[in-house]
């Protein structure tokens, strides 16, 4: 049984359609159907079959394990792993699988976003080491902190290490494979107690500052900073 086929009966097990399933994957359903023939050329490569499990929650080894190799034996695999309930409620799963990704390449990837001073400094570039016991650490500032990962997203939470502040940072795992994704940084705007959520990039690959404005593009559209006159009216109604 193929890894296509293996595929069309998962879309049909879990209810769904291919136009369905390539639009949780982030691809044309022309292309996920090619992939999915066994006479194309254009076959799934394991960055898709990684992002599928990833939007099925289903574990790699139905694509693994050679002894899986037809619906009965995938049915009574997909039965045996389904979660007990302190399962599902313990929703950080902490994926080998996942962590395998962000490790690669020495486990370094920059992290691209407007700063909340901007343009006094340009593009914040943070250099982050995601380590395989899911600690990270940033190489210029020395905030520390942990990979917490998820079903379907994976959240690096750190602490500042002056002001002791925490940063979180969520993207999908699903783009990880690709070594570049985008995310969504919560965080305290500089020297000021005020939250700022911020969208950036991340990526293994190291680029100009020029570069990297040109992908993050109008600052207006990546950056939210919460209103000072929000702050008064909260406290004014606080008793």
């Amino acid at each position: 049984m193929s890894n296509g086929e293996k595929i069309k009966f998962l879309i049909k097990y879990f209810g769904l359609n291919q136009k369905q399933l390539a639009e949780k994957i982030d691809m044309r359903e022309t292309m996920l159907s090619r992939k999915l023939s066994s006479a194309s050329a254009n076959k799934l490569n394991k960055v898709d079959i990684l992002a599928i499990c990833n939007i099925l929650e289903i574990q790699m080894d139905i694509f693994e394990d050679i002894n899986i190799n037809n619906e009965k034996q995938i049915i009574k695999f997909l039965e045996n792993n389904k979660k007990t309930g302190d399962e599902q409620n313990d929703f950080f799963t902490q994926d080998k699988t996942v962590l395998a990704h962000l490790t690669q390449n020495d486990g370094i990837w920059y992290f691209y976003s407007y700063p909340s001073n901007y343009p006094k400094i340009d593009v914040r570039i943070i250099k982050t080491v995601i380590n395989d016991d899911f600690t990270t650490i940033d190489e210029r500032y020395q905030n520390s902190g942990k990979i917490y990962i998820g079903e379907s997203q994976t959240t690096l939470i750190k602490q500042t290490r002056n002001a002791k502040n925490l940063i979180s940072i969520t993207f999908d795992n699903s783009k990880i494979p690709f070594k570049m994704m985008p995310f969504t940084m919560l965080s305290k705007a500089n020297n000021t107690t005020r939250g700022m959520l911020n969208f950036g990039f991340c990526s293994q690959t190291k680029f100009s500052e020029n570069k990297a404005k040109e992908i993050l593009g109008d600052i207006k559209n990546t950056q939210l900073i919460i209103k000072s006159d929000l702050v008064e009216r909260i406290e004014y109604n606080t008793f």
